[in-house]
């Protein structure tokens, strides 16, 4: 009598289990250690101890805010309240394995990657993207531009500054950006790129955030380095294949 009791009362629990799994969605319930912060469109999570000697804090990009969500084109900043994005996804914890944070977006056509970032983590921005609609990156990171296209997964578009580009064997997914913008000063860094673009015939150039630069202001976008004429931004480039269009960042010193 009792060993038919105890078995009843394992099958009710093992059926509860199975019941209560099956209502989740998933094997393993989700533990995750980071708070959630919101900065514009994003959600990001702040990593402790990030780099054995630095030992500075990170900032990884996790998901879209509702706003975000709703956005053809978002960009991802190269540092959130003093602290620098280095990651795109993150890992967390469940209680039997870890699984990757998810950017989700119906929307979402152009995601711009700022020179800071050192690892895209693929799992976490599978679902930006599906079988008919492809999410174009732009990858202006030079810290290590192989981690970036290494830990991507597929049915993206991956759009190069030139440096980077020249770096990777010729295939579909890989392109070269043709519009660069530059950001003109003596002590750049990333080989100069600050964001890069790139656009069809007729279309008009995307305004990315504007750069800082410590002891200057930004005072715009011009065509030359030496910053006579600012560009319109209303305007449609003519752009030959193979070549790029650059545009340079104007400073005024405070």
């Amino acid at each position: 009598m009792k060993h038919t009791r105890l078995k009843t009362l394992i099958a009710t629990i093992l059926l509860a289990a199975v019941s209560t799994t099956a209502g989740a969605c998933s094997a393993f319930p989700l533990i995750k250690d980071y708070e959630e912060y919101t900065h514009g469109d994003l959600v990001f999570i702040v990593v402790d101890n990030y780099g054995v000697q630095t030992k500075e804090k990170a900032v990884a990009i996790v998901g879209l805010t509702n706003s975000g969500k709703q956005k053809e084109s978002v960009f991802i900043p190269s540092e959130i309240a003093g602290d620098p994005v280095r990651f795109i996804g993150y890992r967390y914890k469940t209680s039997f394995s870890a699984k990757y944070y998810e950017i989700e977006s119906d929307a979402l056509k152009k995601l711009y990657i700022p020179e800071s970032i050192d690892r895209i983590y693929g799992d976490s921005i599978v679902k930006i993207g599906s079988a008919d609609r492809k999410v174009s990156l732009m990858l202006c990171s030079a810290n290590d531009p192989l981690s970036c296209f290494y830990h991507t997964i597929g049915g993206y578009d991956y759009y190069f500054y030139e440096e980077v580009y020249n770096g990777y064997p010729e295939a579909a997914s890989y392109h070269k950006a043709n519009v660069v913008f530059k950001n003109n000063y003596s002590d750049e860094i990333n080989g100069g790129y600050y964001s890069l673009d790139n656009i069809d015939e007729g279309e008009k150039i995307p305004l990315p955030p504007d750069p800082k630069r410590e002891g200057f202001s930004f005072v715009g976008w011009y065509t030359e380095p030496e910053c006579v004429n600012k560009w319109n931004f209303d305007l449609s480039p003519t752009i030959k294949d193979g070549e790029e269009f650059a545009l340079y960042a104007g400073w005024r010193a405070l």
